[in-house]
């Protein structure tokens, strides 16, 4: 449908004017697989220079880290060409609304979060807007920490919450729609009424097993004084975790363990999440805390270096 739509813009800017405009979408959703499939090469690179340095290996590293250098270089490229293509095809089409997501996942990919957030603005000014994309997004908003390791704000929140209750919403009750408002409530809500609504998400076909509401559910059992009742709720997941969701499921057992009372259990299994995906900033900046509080702030030193390479702005991080 995506690719539809893409075409028939094609078609109509090239009436209007003869311009030759690439078909978008086509593009746009290539340049997502693509910008995927670098970040995952990238992630692998980053490992296989690590244990080449660990293996006395240096010059392997460093022909490794030239081919990373070229990866990452050639995502900047594309995200750049991507944000002129936008721009233009919105100041055409100011209704395109599937464009307008495209450049806000180019901005987040690229670390510009303002610019992310003022399109999503932007988009809550039109008349009528497609769940499917408002569910992705907000979702995104509301989970920028662990998503790209930058702190959710009130404005992020604002945001969301005027994207979500949009008159002109075409499928209120999309499951990505009651996604987002689950965190709206995880974040303003009843603890109790938070748990029983991602109970019922989870139950349903597209959003059974999903880690976010998963994550929903063992924060409401913690913030309820459940902490044994979100380990055991948790950590079965944990064990049967695909390989992409490892790193955020041992951060979300990690948590439960800490609040009941286990630190030293939660500090190994942020480690094993740490090492799962250096790159991922809420277990770095929760496993540094741990160990500060429990007297190691000399060992804490290297997470707060890794996380201030992630996001030095965070404000975790500042402080």
């Amino acid at each position: 449908e995506l690719i539809a739509e893409a075409e028939g813009q094609q078609k109509v800017l090239e009436s209007t004017d003869g311009t030759q405009v690439p078909a978008l979408i086509v593009r746009v959703r290539a340049g997502d697989v693509r910008s995927a499939l670098s970040q995952l090469w990238e992630r692998r690179l980053e490992r296989v220079i690590i244990g080449q340095t660990l293996a006395g290996q240096a010059e392997e590293a460093r022909v490794t880290a030239v081919s990373l250098a070229e990866a990452q270089s050639q995502t900047a490229v594309h995200d750049a060409t991507l944000t002129q293509t936008a721009a233009q095809v919105i100041e055409r089409d100011p209704q395109n609304q599937v464009v307008r997501y495209a450049l806000i996942q180019s901005h987040l990919r690229s670390g510009r979060f303002n610019q992310a957030r003022q399109v999503a603005r932007e988009m809550a000014d039109l008349p009528t807007l497609d769940a499917r994309l408002v569910g992705r997004i907000a979702n995104q908003l509301l989970d920028l920490e662990m998503r790209f390791g930058e702190a959710v704000t009130l404005e992020d929140r604002r945001i969301a919450r005027a994207l979500l209750s949009h008159d002109g919403l075409d499928r209120p009750d999309d499951p990505g729609i009651r996604l987002a408002k689950l965190f709206i409530w995880h974040y303003e809500g009843d603890p109790a009424e938070t748990e029983r609504r991602a109970r019922e998400l989870l139950q349903t076909h597209a959003y059974a097993g999903h880690l976010g509401g998963m994550r929903v559910v063992v924060w409401s059992l913690i913030a309820q004084g459940k902490a044994a009742e979100a380990v055991g709720f948790i950590r079965p997941i944990t064990e049967r975790a695909l390989p992409n969701d490892v790193s955020e499921a041992k951060y979300i057992l990690a948590a439960a363990y800490r609040a009941a009372g286990n630190s030293a259990l939660g500090d190994e299994v942020l480690r094993q999440s740490v090492e799962a995906d250096p790159e991922s900033l809420p277990p770095r900046l929760m496993l540094a805390e741990s160990l500060i509080e429990r007297g190691n702030a000399s060992i804490a030193g290297p997470d707060i270096e890794a996380a201030a390479r992630v996001n030095p702005r965070h404000p975790k991080v500042v402080a």
